[in-house]
């Protein structure tokens, strides 16, 4: 991860943020706009290396819910 910024304000009550990841393996292709998942289907100790390299809490709950977009 070479970048993990807040896109909110302090005691907003919701920590969103912006994460940039640099790849060391070339077989991954990433273009702006893509999208990480982790879902919970995969390999628990791929999960966890992800977490370690990512310096994250193993602990934490992301949100995401359904953005309604009017007259689009």
């Amino acid at each position: 991860m070479v970048k993990n910024l807040p896109l909110t304000r302090p005691n907003f009550g919701k920590d969103v943020r912006h994460f940039e990841f640099e790849f060391v393996s070339h077989a991954i292709e990433y273009d702006t706009g893509d999208v990480l998942e982790i879902l919970p289907g995969q390999d628990s100790a791929a999960v966890d290396a992800f977490i370690r390299r990512c310096n994250l809490y193993p602990d934490l709950f992301i949100s995401i819910s359904l953005l309604r977009l009017v007259n689009v």
